[in-house]
């Protein structure tokens, strides 16, 4: 018997003596329970179908975790089981809420290919011990209208202290989110992502200051939390608007 053959035989019987012992055992992917199969034990998956200025449609795949340092993988599935993509696990924002421990959130913008179709994209995530966890999100490839009619007007010049911020409404959009930065502190967020069922936005007191540069934004989603889509399944995100307050 020639020495390959040999290995080959001395590797075959020690997987038999392994499985046998039953120290030799294929990992079961652990499906995320009904009926939000968005989480699961080690984490939050969803992805967006998003319509940004001057891009093609594009697919925002999330995925977030407070187990962050046990993950080693996560890939995304077309609903045919084709491999969609792999998360970038080393990019991440780390968001730290009150009361909770670190968590890290890992976004990746990719265009929609060719021919992707809507159904139960899924996302396996492979932890460091082996253990394997499945997610799924229900999507449907739809383009969002990018909000227009912004107030106050892009580059409007020492305006009176506004009280509200309003944009047309946007067809199908059933919330949006409102992102504001402060341009002379270094663009700096002034404002948490806040979300509002029309479009209109109070603007909360003391939040601008007079002699103030801003510029925001506004994100219109088709929906905000669903069992089904997740936090929305398609929206747009407008241009920035900027705008100066008399002193």
């Amino acid at each position: 018997m020639g020495v390959q053959l040999k290995e080959k035989v001395a590797r075959l019987f020690l997987i038999l003596a392994l499985s046998s012992a039953g120290l030799l055992q294929a990992q079961e992917i652990i499906k995320a329970p009904e009926p939000d199969s968005h989480y699961t034990a080690v984490g939050f998956f969803d992805i967006h179908v998003c319509h940004w200025p001057k891009r093609p449609l594009l697919f925002l795949l999330v995925f977030s975790s407070y187990q962050f340092t046990n993950v080693a993988a996560v890939d995304v599935y077309f609903p045919t089981g084709k491999l969609l993509a792999r998360i970038d696990t080393s990019r991440f924002r780390i968001v730290q809420e009150k009361g909770k421990p670190e968590k890290h959130v890992y976004m990746q913008t990719m265009d929609v290919p060719k021919g992707a179709n809507d159904g139960w994209y899924s996302a396996i995530i492979t932890m460091r011990d082996g253990t394997r966890y499945e997610a799924k999100d229900l999507v449907a490839i739809k383009s969002m209208g990018l909000a227009t009619d912004m107030v106050p007007v892009s580059n409007a010049e020492d305006i009176d202290m506004p009280s509200v911020l309003t944009w047309k409404a946007v067809p199908g959009a059933k919330a949006y989110q409102v992102f504001i930065r402060d341009i002379w502190n270094g663009e700096t967020d002034v404002l948490p992502s806040t979300i509002v069922g029309g479009p209109v936005f109070k603007v909360p007191e003391s939040l601008l200051k007079k002699g103030g540069y801003y510029m925001w934004r506004i994100q219109a989603r088709d929906s905000n939390e669903s069992v089904l889509l997740g936090d929305f399944n398609h929206g747009s995100l407008s241009d920035w608007s900027k705008f100066s307050i008399k002193e």
